[in-house]
């Protein structure tokens, strides 16, 4: 015997009662209400995109309660309602929720985006990353410490000096050099180095 649920007149007879109850039990056992899927977690979830030249870059950073975050950095490209992802990235911090963050600098060109990752935990890090949109996608630094933003699309990373035995330095004194790089669509171009 089939039911027909599509149907929408009046219940006359008991089996059309029986067949009207029949549909409701099918439509509340076999599609909850949304918010029951995330009952079994508790989950923050902070989502937050920036378009530039149709570019989206997506930050979705989550926490559950009693655990570390995971956060993802999609960068895709919206075609005729479809999504080309470009690049990814996936970030474990220790009880922090927010690990990716865009890094808002009056210093970057509007085809250029940075992005800061926060690792958290004892040994905390901040990496920087940084894209541009113009003429075509592409990454500039991935993963880098130190960087600044000094001036107009100029990039300041301070590493470890070379040559030195940073094993006997605390990490707060390691001797550095600056490295200052002018931005450019076809990614770093070094214009001077100094000691720190």
């Amino acid at each position: 015997m089939i039911i027909d649920c599509s149907q929408s007149r009046p219940a006359k007879t008991v089996f059309n009662q029986i067949a009207a109850l029949s549909c409701t039990l099918l439509f509340v056992f076999f599609f909850p209400p949304r918010d029951s899927f995330a009952s079994e977690t508790q989950a923050l979830v902070l989502q937050k995109n920036k378009t530039l030249n149709n570019i989206v870059f997506s930050i979705n950073n989550a926490k559950e309660i009693d655990s570390d975050a995971v956060s993802t950095l999609v960068v895709y490209e919206a075609i005729n309602y479809r999504r080309r992802v470009l690049t990814s990235l996936v970030a474990y911090s220790v009880g922090m929720p927010h690990s990716f963050r865009f890094i808002d600098s009056p210093h970057l060109s509007d085809h250029f985006i940075a992005i800061s990752e926060f690792t958290g935990g004892a040994s905390c890090c901040i990496y920087t990353h940084v894209f541009s949109t113009s003429p075509s996608f592409s990454v500039i630094i991935s993963g880098e410490q130190g960087v600044s933003f000094p001036a107009k699309d100029i990039v300041r990373i301070s590493r470890d000096r070379p040559g030195v035995d940073h094993a006997k330095y605390a990490n707060c004194c390691r001797p550095q050099r600056i490295y200052t790089y002018q931005l450019t669509e076809d990614g770093l171009q070094l214009i001077g180095e100094s000691d720190d």
